[in-house]
């Protein structure tokens, strides 16, 4: 059998002008006359009686003259229009109760998608325990919280107001007003609920929410086992005649109430004018018959709640029937949800009902919370009977609750003569007889629940004895002889030693206990029962730090750590261990010795496994979550784990620590990049198929500047990866391009490439080293940052190409990728003038970089150039390595395909060969003999990018002079380079290169005339001089080849050979070659008159 609450909330359609969100929140009163009370959180209430005119004094008698009928108290403010009680035991309900809706709701506060909210208004607000906790996830928001009675607590964060008030009224406020409006449990309180929320929406600003929670009373069943109703009498089932009763009182009172409203609100919210209406339905069982785990715990809280409310709810709407106080008191112990007495004050179980108490009332305090919420209060806590009902169970005598009731725990006894000894002391059997026991004097100073800080307490250990000789020297000396929890508690009640104020005895009985370790088994037994009793182990004794320094300093057996090690994690899950003992824990831990050596050095996994226990028994725990966790236990947790190693639970484990606690400082960013870096290289280790759910979760837990730099310092440090071997190198970039596919895998992010930490490049980022010892890994160079980001964005922008069903534009990628290139450049051609695209490569080829499209991306963005697929491909092979940008240059059709954007870099490359070198010219020598097409365009395409060699052959017209000649001024050829070459080395060269064109047997006659005219009219192109050596060269290719193949040749190729050998030749050459038997009869003359 079941409850159903229902969760609805609707948002309001911007049929209205937003208001400035700038603008100071006031409160406007509608009537001049209209008194209201409102609690601030200074402690006093105030009263405003006109516009613009107030005083503050406090409550009228008005509002805090609370009338008293049937043992409970109700309000007086509006008196009636509330049926229900407001006394202390209805306002514990009202927090149990808001306990068992964050159950049902998954620990869920709100479920509308509020972004930012200014103004949040809690319709009654009860005990005020919503708006204080909603405070802390929305620290920047107003909270207003509206009741009928003054009763929430004054301490209260600076956000958060309570205002005396009836929703019913004319409300303070004008309208398009606030952005979220909470109403919650109302039922039999309003005559008309769809008022109220017509109210609400006039007051919502166009895009606000309104958020109802409501519980539907009426019994239902999922197998109909549930006894039907009886519509001529009364029910088999009790709960069936209690829930129609109250709906008859509602319809009979004056004016109506509404009892059942839940299965109404959607309806109500369209009617009204909300949009996007959504409800959620929850089931709530009765009690504890489900099997399943969480519903049976949901079951336990809904069965104290309505055996708690009850009374209250029953009590005015059955006398609005005519029904007596009598015949109330006969029918509510009819009701079947439990065998218990309904006379008395029920809870479910006495383990149940313990640690309940604990979690709630050691929930804030403890934690130094800024916030402390009703329970907390000493006004309160001093008067709720539901506290003295905690002990009940194996915990001993109702008595050990004192402390929670007056100063010292005395002052609701009766009083005794001062010269009288209470007669416990001088009973038979009294464990202390026959001491002389001095008087008992507290040591605190009567503060309430004012519990001493972790590090106060520990430095009063030492001299607590001095405080109270005769105490210790007591219990010291009976602790010697008696070790069982329940002998401790007899002497300590002897005694009346209040532990809850002198946590000094706690400390020193705990260490008692430990010292008989190991002398009986018993004793472990006794120490999990000390450890888990709250009034023996007091907050400040840090009793819990003393059991992990006792493992760390105590070789122990596996049963003893256990139980040790499980008692800590029972208080982490009950909330009784503060952050700061928590952090102690987690720092002594790995020094537990196992077989002589540290946890650490033994079981590393084991370490692990024992935090993700911690951690797990922090995350059951329903007042002390792992939000509540500070930077500094987070930032000591993490570093243990990466002393640890690389371990995939380690690193699932700090993501977890990391997602909870990021928004408690940046310094999370430098641990989310290392531990990212851990993942990625023992990922792709273990599993080379990329699943990015691990960076996805982590990353998207920052804001976009925290997660940019996240990206960006993985990248770096797997970039700064040691390379000493060839295996790490190969290592590193495998590690590159997991990271690469990675992040190809992400969900897009478009706050991410808005951000401006990708321009951060002229700050250093150091990353954190995995071992967490501080110290500073070597820095990438500016260029470098720059390059490793440009890297990065060319992956997203694959990403806007593969995806086009994301909600960002590739312009975005593109835009920032331009301004990165854009600095790249400025950067490199301040430090270095040579050629963009050349220092390009080398970067990425320094940094050892993937491929991932970089220079395709400088093309198209900053050259803006289209490429081709051919040219494409190139850019890919030359980025991974696998072609070099001289295979590109000897290649005719890459090399064409990439000029125009390649041109500078191949003309960087090509002044770097010294052409006048003996070895490059036997290179030539030897490509003319083959004949080899390619290799003799490759030297063409070399000479038309030489730009030192073009310069040098203008310069080549001066002459050397003959030493026969005897000038004065001799030619000492200076030391030439490359990028300097003697000019009549290089015109030599020239004249080499012709002569071995016209001369290689396998270029034809017709290919060896046209290379050699190309190189006469590179020389007149360049202002060369031509030499008789090259116009020999020329005849030789285009006639005298020709001829001795008997091919024919032309007229007019014959007369410009001829013209041109007439020009550079000697007239007894140019008579040879005109009359070549002539020249030949004339040698032959010569050669005999040289005889004679």
């Amino acid at each position: 059998m079941h409850g159903s609450p229902a969760t609805v909330r609707g948002s309001l359609h911007p049929v209205a002008p937003a208001l400035d969100n700038t603008q100071t929140p006031s409160l406007t009163l509608s009537t001049p006359t209209k008194d209201v009370a409102v609690c601030s959180n200074g402690g006093y209430y105030s009263l405003y009686w006109s516009i613009g005119i107030y005083d503050t004094q406090s409550l009228t008698s008005s509002v805090t003259n609370y009338p008293i009928e049937h043992g409970r108290r109700y309000h007086r403010y509006h008196e009636g229009a509330y049926p229900y009680p407001n006394d202390e035991q209805e306002l514990d309900r009202l927090d149990l109760q808001h306990h068992m809706f964050l159950l049902v709701n998954d620990h869920r506060l709100y479920f509308s998608p509020l972004r930012n909210p200014k103004r949040i208004l809690d319709i009654g607000t009860g005990s005020g325990i919503w708006p204080i906790e909603m405070a802390n996830i929305f620290p920047d928001a107003e909270f207003i919280g509206t009741d009928l009675s003054p009763v929430q607590p004054t301490e209260v964060p600076e956000n958060v107001h309570f205002l005396v008030d009836d929703a019913t009224d004319d409300w303070l406020w004008d309208e398009n007003y606030f952005d979220f409006i909470h109403i919650s449990h109302m039922l039999g309180a309003m005559s008309s609920f769809k008022d109220l929320m017509r109210k609400a929406y006039n007051h919502l600003k166009p895009g606000g929410y309104l958020e109802c929670h409501e519980m539907d009373l009426k019994p239902k069943c999922d197998d109909d086992t549930l006894p039907p109703e009886n519509p001529d009498g009364y029910s088999e089932y009790a709960l069936h005649d209690w829930v129609d009763l109250c709906i008859r009182s509602g319809q009979v009172i004056d004016p109506p109430k509404q009892f059942r409203i839940a299965p109404r609100l959607s309806r109500w919210m369209k009617e009204v004018g909300f949009v996007d209406v959504e409800e959620r339905v929850s089931k709530v069982p009765v009690n504890t018959w489900p099997t399943d785990e969480r519903m049976r715990q949901i079951g336990c809280w809904s069965q104290t709640n309505l055996l708690e409310g009850l009374g209250g709810w029953t009590y005015k709407p059955f006398l609005a029937l005519g029904w007596s106080k009598a015949e109330i008191e006969v029918f509510l112990p009819s009701h079947p949800t439990t065998k218990t007495s309904f006379t008395d004050h029920v809870w479910i179980s006495q383990d149940f009902l313990a640690s309940v108490f604990r979690s709630f009332a050691y929930a804030q305090c403890r934690h130094g919370s800024q916030v402390p919420g009703p329970l907390e209060a000493r006004r309160r806590l001093a008067k709720r009977r539901n506290t003295a009902l905690a002990r009940i169970g194996d915990f001993g005598p109702l008595d050990d609750v004192v402390c929670l009731f007056g100063r010292d725990g005395g002052e609701h006894r009766p009083q005794k003569p001062p010269d009288v000894k209470p007669s416990l002391l001088g009973s038979e059997g009294n464990p202390l007889s026959g001491f002389d026991i001095p008087p008992f004097s507290a040591n605190c100073n009567g503060a309430g629940f004012e519990h001493k800080k972790s590090e106060a307490s520990r430095d009063s250990m030492n001299s607590f004895n001095e405080d109270n000789p005769s105490h210790a020297r007591l219990l010291e000396d009976y602790l010697r002889e008696h070790w069982k929890v329940s002998d401790i508690k007899d002497v300590l009640h002897q005694l009346m030693i209040d532990l809850q104020r002198e946590p000094e005895y706690s400390r020193m009985i705990f260490n008692s206990l430990l010292s008989r370790v190991g002398r009986t088994k018993a004793v472990i037994e006794e120490i999990s029962t000390y450890l888990g009793d709250p009034f023996l182990n007091t907050q400040g004794a840090m009793n819990h730090l003393t059991a992990a320094e006792y493992l760390a300093r105590k070789r122990t057996s596996l049963a003893t750590r256990q139980a040790l090690l499980g008692a800590i994690n029972r208080a982490l899950e009950l909330g009784l261990i503060m952050n700061d003992e928590i952090r102690l824990i987690v720092q002594t831990l790995p020094k537990m010795k196992i077989a002589g050596q540290s946890f650490t050095e033994r079981d590393p996994e084991g370490l692990v496994k024992c935090y993700r226990e911690m951690w797990s028994a922090i995350g059951r725990c329903n007042v002390f979550s792992h939000k509540d966790l500070d930077m500094d236990l987070a930032d000591a947790w993490l570093r243990e784990l990466a002393a640890t190693g690389s371990h995939m639970e380690g690193l699932l484990l700090a993501r977890d620590i990391i997602v909870a606690t990021h928004s408690r400082g940046s310094d999370a960013s430098v641990w989310a990049s290392s531990l990212i870096t851990q993942w990625v290289k023992l990922s792709m280790d273990l599993n080379p198929k990329v699943d990015a759910g691990y960076v996805h979760e982590l990353l998207s837990c920052f804001n976009s500047d925290i997660a940019s730099r996240c990206i960006i310092r993985v990248a770096e440090s797997l970039v700064l990866s040691p390379t000493v071997t060839e295996r790490e190198k190969l290592r590193r970039k495998l590690f590159l391009e997991y990271w690469r596919n990675c992040l190809a895998q992400l969900p897009v992010i478009p706050s991410i490439l808005r951000s401006r930490v990708w321009f951060d490049v002229w700050e250093a980022h150091f990353s954190e080293p995995s071992d967490g010892s501080g110290s500073i890994v070597a820095e990438l160079s500016v260029v470098d940052r720059v390059l490793v980001r440009i890297w990065i964005l060319r992956t997203f922008s694959t990403i806007t190409r593969t995806r086009r069903d994301q909600t960002w534009e590739p312009g975005e990628v593109y835009y920032l990728t331009f301004n990165l290139f854009n600095v790249y450049r400025s950067i490199t051609q301040l430090h270095d003038h040579g050629d963009f695209m050349s220092s390009l490569v080398k970067g990425i080829h320094d940094l050892d970089l993937p491929s991932n499209g970089v220079l395709t991306g400088a093309v198209n963005l900053l050259m803006n150039l289209c490429v081709s697929e051919s040219a494409q491909e190139s850019l890919w092979q030359l980025e991974s390595r696998n072609i070099s940008l001289t295979a590109m240059f000897e290649n005719i059709h890459t090399f064409n395909a990439t000029k125009r954007f390649m041109y500078r870099s191949y003309e960087k490359m090509i002044r770097k060969i010294d052409l006048t070198s003996p070895s490059f010219a036997t290179h030539c020598l030897r490509i003319a003999e083959t004949g080899d097409s390619e290799s003799i365009w490759t030297i063409i395409r070399v000479l038309r990018s030489h730009s030192p060699l073009k310069v040098a052959l203008s310069r080549s017209w001066n002459p050397i002079p003959h030493p026969s000649e005897m000038v004065l001024v001799r030619y000492h050829p200076l030391p030439r380079t490359s990028e300097c070459p003697d000019p009549h080395a290089a015109l030599e060269f020239i004249n080499f290169l012709a002569i071995a064109f016209s001369c290689a047997k396998r270029v034809s006659p017709a290919r060896a005339f046209d290379l050699v005219h190309w190189l006469f009219g590179y020389l007149m192109q360049h202002n060369a001089p031509i030499k008789p050596a090259f116009v020999r060269a020329l005849y030789h290719a285009g006639v005298t080849r020709y001829q001795r193949t008997g091919q024919r040749v032309t007229p007019s190729r014959y007369n410009y050979i001829l013209r041109l050998v007439k020009e550079h030749e000697t007239p007894e050459v140019v008579e040879s070659l005109l009359n070549p038997y002539r020249a030949k009869f004339q040698r032959k003359s010569d050669d005999d008159n040289d005889d004679d």
